[in-house]
């Protein structure tokens, strides 16, 4: 027998060791694995997923898909909430989000989403009406999760699908519209009285101006919830009346703001009594007025304050808008208008009116009524004028202008020297001519600015980091560079490099800011796309993009912002007054 070619046999014991030394290598090797891999953090998990969400978000056609994906990731979110953070947490919603709707083939009447409840049925026919009681279970769902409740449109026949849901009372913003004021719609607010909400946004597009409206709100005891603190009167100026009947039982300074958004000058002796009987009712009255004239000139403030007394109240203020340079229809048109408002007073209270009604303007907007004309500007006349009201604005804390309106440097030099030292907010279009050294004129004469905003910026001795080093109290901050200016610059401002070589997110001092430039070169891509990985955050507080600016547009921009949470660029957009386009 050959035994040269033949294998040991392995005894039992053998085989026993040779299995438990293979296993612990094994282990021994998975272990020494998972010891090279680094565990990141909930905050840096968060910086690595940015870039993917945006790439799933853009991949999804849908806008209705996209918003319910973006809400349906609420673990996404639940990441942010991390203590290496730079910035402050962020306060999460303890519902979860929703999405739902009520609709009937394409068209939708009722929609659901985040806490808003939405109403807007355009007309009632048998099918409507059945699918909507069929669907009433669904409906008071909706209105018991909802904290905003929105009717847009709502037929007088079907006011009856509030009647007997007692569980939407959580309701604490109430937007309502009446397309037709009448005997019945006027009962909606017998509906309404049993919400408790604090802020109440009010149209009245038309109605029954004939109908003796006093008598049937008392017949019915239809009132205005005594839980409202903020009113904003959409517009409807014949139905003033109606409004202050609801609020009769409002108690003197419920309301802490009172907003009249379409109304500014009273029409007549009876409007403006009728408008003094708001004024107990509220701590703060705002009108908003908007009027075109050919040219600038001091005494448009005149005419305007001349015979009305309201505007000299304390608690009363004005947004006050003045487009120049349209056409003369136009120009016809508004001075029949004044001619027809003119109320007959002497000469003193006129002075009197006029110097209350500049002390009321708190917001002002000088724009232009023809779109894109770069031709208009001020002359020095004007430009003395436009100064020496801006001086008699003394509680003046928004301005709204395009910075070439001024033919000069110095007419620009006078308008800072006139501002108000309090001013808080200035926004400024048009801002090809600005250098720096007029930014500098603004800081030194508007030390308390807090949101700033410049648009259409060439010079590159405007930056980011001047602006920030030049006001001290700035909050928000809105820049856009024109596409001759270098990207690189910009992206230079808000990165910085760590100890390890990594580019990461240089945090300003602000807490909103929002930048468009010119599309950046391959490098300065590669470093956005580095510092939003490398950096720490919370997610929303910092995005970059590219986009278009219109559909005429072939080249893309960039597209940065910066913000503590995601309810400061909502903050920052409040704190100016909506305008006309400037131009």
């Amino acid at each position: 027998m050959n035994f040269i070619n033949q294998k040991p046999i392995e005894t039992l014991e053998s085989r026993k060791q040779r299995i438990t030394n293979e296993l612990y290598q094994k282990v021994k090797q998975a272990i020494e694995e998972i010891n090279e891999v680094r565990i990141r953090t909930a905050a840096e998990t968060v910086a690595g997923t940015d870039e993917i969400m945006n790439i799933i978000l853009k991949n999804v056609p849908n806008f209705k898909d996209r918003l319910n994906l973006q809400l349906s990731c609420k673990h996404f979110y639940s990441l942010c909430d991390n203590g290496r953070s730079y910035l402050p947490h962020f306060e999460y919603e303890t519902d979860t989000r929703e999405i739902g709707s009520v609709q009937n083939y394409n068209d939708e009447f009722i929609s659901f989403l985040d806490g808003t409840a939405l109403f807007s049925i355009p007309f009632i026919n048998d099918i409507i009406i059945k699918k909507l009681n069929d669907s009433k279970s669904k409906i008071e769902t909706f209105l018991s999760r909802a904290n905003i409740l929105v009717i847009n449109r709502m037929p007088n026949k079907y006011f009856n699908i509030f009647d007997g849901i007692e569980n939407f009372k959580n309701i604490k913003k109430l937007s309502l519209t009446i397309e037709y004021l009448n005997s019945e719609t006027v009962k909606f607010f017998k509906i309404l009285s049993n919400l408790s909400p604090h802020t109440l946004y009010l149209t009245i597009l038309n109605g029954e101006r004939e109908l003796n409206f006093q008598s049937l709100i008392t017949t019915n005891d239809l009132k205005i919830s005594k839980t409202i603190k903020h009113l904003y009167y959409q517009r409807g100026r014949h139905f003033l009346e109606v409004v202050l009947h609801l609020m009769r039982c409002c108690t003197p300074n419920q309301l802490e703001t009172l907003q009249f958004p379409h109304i500014g000058k009273p029409n007549n002796k009876n409007e403006e009594s009728l408008l003094y009987k708001f004024l107990p009712y509220a701590k703060s009255v705002r009108f908003n007025e908007s009027i075109s004239r050919h040219d600038y000139s001091s005494q448009h403030f005149s005419d305007f304050f001349s015979g009305t007394r309201i505007f000299k109240e304390p608690n009363v203020s004005l947004t006050y808008q003045v487009n120049i340079r349209f056409s003369d229809a136009e120009f016809g048109r508004y001075y029949e208008r004044l001619a027809r408002n003119n109320l007959l007073v002497d000469e003193q209270n006129n002075h009197e009116n006029t110097n209350a009604g500049y002390m009321s303007i708190t917001d002002l907007c000088l724009g232009n009524i023809i779109f894109y004309d770069d031709t208009s500007k001020l002359t020095d006349e004007e430009a003395l004028a436009f100064t020496s009201d801006i001086l008699r604005m003394k509680n003046l804390r928004s301005l709204q202008i395009r910075f070439f309106t001024f033919s000069t440097s110095n007419h620009f030099y006078y308008l800072c020297k006139g501002l108000n030292r309090n001013l808080e907010n200035i926004k400024l279009e048009k801002c090809s001519g600005m250098s720096i050294g007029d930014v500098e004129e603004i800081a030194k004469n508007c030390k308390y600015i807090k949101n700033l905003v410049l648009e259409d910026i060439t010079s590159e001795t405007i930056s980011l980091n001047k602006i920030t080093s030049l006001f001290k109290h700035l909050v928000g901050l809105r820049l856009k560079f024109n596409s001759c200016y270098n990207a690189a610059k910009i992206i230079n401002d808000i990165k910085r490099i760590d100890e390890d070589g990594n580019f990461k997110i240089a945090w300003p001092p602000l807490q909103f800011l929002h930048i468009h430039c010119a599309y950046p070169k391959t490098n300065q891509r590669y470093i956005l796309r580095k510092m939003a990985k490398n950096t720490p955050r919370r997610c929303g507080q910092f995005l970059f993009d590219y986009l278009k600016p219109s559909t005429y547009e072939k080249e893309y921009i960039l597209r940065i912002i910066i913000q503590s949470n995601t309810s400061t660029c909502t903050k920052f957009k409040d704190s100016f007054a909506k305008t006309y386009l400037l131009g």
